[in-house]
């Protein structure tokens, strides 16, 4: 019973980081997208503008990395029978 727990845990980390960095690049690039209004091309101050850009691309993916490990989380805890 043991050994098969130990191998099912082992399988689902190895997709769950699989998958890790495929969903962390779609959210990097959603937030870029998201974040494009933010980005004001040829105004100066540039470096003004692009730290509020890059404040909201690093806030919006946090935001939902977060939300991800979450959910992640629960459905582990559904699975343990947590």
């Amino acid at each position: 019973m043991f050994r098969n727990f130990v191998t099912i845990a082992f399988l689902a980390l190895t997709a769950t980081a699989a998958q890790a960095d495929t969903t962390a690049d779609r959210i990097q690039q959603a937030a870029q997208n998201a974040c494009q209004v933010e980005r004001a091309a040829g105004s100066l101050p540039a470096s003004h503008y692009d730290a509020i850009y890059r404040q909201c691309v690093w806030r919006l993916s946090h935001q939902a990395m977060d939300r991800v490990q979450e959910a992640r989380a629960k459905a582990a805890r559904k699975v343990a029978g947590n």
